[in-house]
């Protein structure tokens, strides 16, 4: 007699529950991490560009300016791309936001000007990055030194 080989049924159920166990955990899990990564990715976009406009304004001894901008091409304070813009007005340097991240400032101007001589620089004001139920934020003192910090909530978004 020959023995029969195979899964029972008992087996085959406690496998799926223990599958759907582990993708239920795994997606969140998921999830979270690349909302992380996008936030991480979306500070070191306005942390750079904010040192840019800091290093240029000091290499050529004028103003620069760092503002939101809806088209990429003027500011107007809506923050989907961030321009860095010479004493001029030229666009030197850019950045569009990382979708699905809402970006804000909130400062006593709707732009940073940073001055060469960092004294005269009047910067006050905190980034709002946003996802979901994360928001992170980049605070900005008057001399433009940056600190992060990182809240569970949807904050100014």
């Amino acid at each position: 007699m020959r023995s029969q080989q195979g899964i029972t049924l008992l087996d085959a159920m406690v496998a799926l529950v223990i599958m759907t166990i582990m993708i239920g955990w795994v997606i969140p899990f998921t999830q979270r991490w690349h909302a992380n990564r996008l936030l991480d990715a979306q500070m070191r976009d306005v942390q750079g560009l904010m040192q840019q406009a800091q290093m240029a304004s000091l290499d050529h001894g004028r103003p620069w300016t760092l503002c939101g901008s809806h088209d990429g091409l003027r500011c107007d304070g809506q923050w989907r791309h961030l321009l860095v813009l010479d004493a001029e007005g030229q666009v030197r340097y850019h950045a569009k936001r990382h979708d699905p991240l809402t970006l804000r400032w909130k400062g006593l101007s709707s732009a940073l000007v940073f001055h060469p001589h960092l004294s005269s620089s009047m910067l006050n004001g905190t980034f709002h990055i946003c996802h979901a139920q994360k928001t992170r934020q980049l605070i900005v003192n008057r001399l433009g030194r940056m600190r992060f910090q990182t809240t569970e909530t949807e904050g100014d978004c």
